[in-house]
């Protein structure tokens, strides 16, 4: 029987191998591991990657977040990846593993002591929930099962998370405070009484699974494709979207885990193995891009999306291998979503292709006169660049890189 599956598994897979794109991630940035502004501590504890960088995170600003735990801080770059003034007031961000950045405020997660932090815009703390040391004093029985680490939901005064078991649970009014936190805990069913019917747009369904203006709002791949294959049941695909039965295999056979939503409300999935398969949904859950990132074993990474579906990676080698040499933030740039390309080719030779539309921002390659690229997007208005006011163009190369280029130097067609 097992090999039964096995083999309906991998023709599942293989018959839909054609909506799977291969990319293959590009360094735009190295970083030193050292004690000045810009580096990476490092500081290899007990044989664990300890002391390390620990996190990677965007926000609408394009501003970078890296959690530096062995310089206890937690280091800034402007959208050009310039080094900004670090955190250090706030040793508890260091060791952050996951970051979310919404209208007013951060939200990181610390996974090992399965706490979250909030702060506000002038970076001062305004949240700080810890369920390790909840549990510990006793208060929350149902925290034996130890809260799931990524199932963490802010919504407007109240955090929802969920158990191992997928028991639902919640804290209303969360502080700093966690004696405050612990009063303020309610368990599964007293979390369950607050949707009668509703609680301020939100209600919970009969599987304990969140639901805001029709969309579900969870962590749990399977959580989230149980509630969209039920939607979609007699729904004709959109032209948009992919057959998405592969992504349906592998996110009930593999670990994955939600990495983010870009600026149009696309949700970001990750897998992690030899490779990281990201599965792309659209804001009504249909599948709409599916591409394998190749990874070295070797490597640690994390990951983080851009507001435009760019996905970032910061990436070092194990300490023991001969290839250490500090860090990398790789970019995969989003390839999908582009309906109607433009085909272009540069006016003038050594052409800089840049990560993003300014003269500032790393450049990803050149182009040579008369390089034939494809012109994806374009910016919404005209930008002045020296004398000139110009649009930008987002193109493809011939070899697959992608990045902007100055309008005086691209001819379309």
């Amino acid at each position: 029987m097992k090999k039964l599956i096995v083999f309906l598994l991998c023709i599942t897979i293989n018959s839909f191998a054609k909506d799977l794109v291969d990319i293959q991630p590009n360094v735009v940035k190295h970083l030193e591991f050292g004690i000045n502004e810009g580096e990476l501590g490092f500081k290899l504890e007990r044989l664990r990657f300890e002391g390390t960088p620990r996190g990677l995170g965007i926000d609408k600003n394009y501003l970078f977040y890296i959690s530096d735990d062995g310089n206890k801080r937690l280091n800034i770059y402007n959208n050009d990846l310039i080094p900004m003034k670090p955190i250090i007031n706030l040793n508890l961000l260091c060791s952050t593993e996951r970051f979310e950045f919404n209208d007013d405020s951060t939200v990181t997660r610390r996974v090992e002591s399965a706490s979250i932090l909030k702060l506000n815009f002038q970076d001062e703390l305004i949240i700080d929930l810890n369920f390790d040391s909840m549990e510990k004093a006793g208060y929350i029985e149902e925290l034996r099962y130890y809260p799931n680490d990524d199932y963490f939901i802010f919504y407007k005064d109240i955090v929802f998370f969920y158990t191992r078991d997928m028991k639902i649970l919640s804290v209303k009014n969360p502080t700093t405070d966690n004696v405050v936190n612990r009063k303020n805990f309610r368990n599964s069913e007293q979390t369950r009484a607050l949707f009668k019917p509703h609680y301020k747009g939100l209600y919970i369904d009969e599987k304990d699974r969140l639901i805001l203006n029709g969309r579900i709002q969870t962590r749990d791949q399977i959580h989230f494709i149980e509630y969209w294959k039920e939607k979609h049941k007699g729904m004709v695909k959109p032209a948009h979207a992919i057959d998405d039965d592969v992504a349906n295999v592998r996110m009930r056979s593999d670990y994955f885990r939600f990495i983010g939503t870009d600026s149009d409300q696309n949700l970001y999935w990750q897998s992690g193995s030899d490779k990281e398969l990201v599965t792309v949904f659209d804001c009504d859950g249909w599948c709409i891009a599916m591409y394998d990132i190749p990874r070295d074993s070797k490597v640690k990474a994390f990951s983080s999306i851009a507001p435009t579906g760019d996905v970032y990676y910061l990436a070092y080698v194990h300490p023991n291998s001969k290839d250490y040499k500090g860090a990398n933030i790789l970019m995969v740039p989003r390839y999908w979503g582009y309906i109607k390309t433009t085909p272009g080719t540069s006016t003038a030779d050594k052409v800089n292709v840049r990560l993003r539309p300014s003269t500032t921002s790393v450049k990803v390659t050149q182009l040579k006169k008369d390089e034939a690229v494809e012109v994806l997007d374009t910016t919404d208005i005209k930008l002045k660049v020296g004398a000139t006011e110009n649009y930008w163009y987002k193109v493809k190369t011939g070899n697959g890189l992608m990045g902007w280029v100055y309008g005086d130097f691209i001819k379309t067609e």
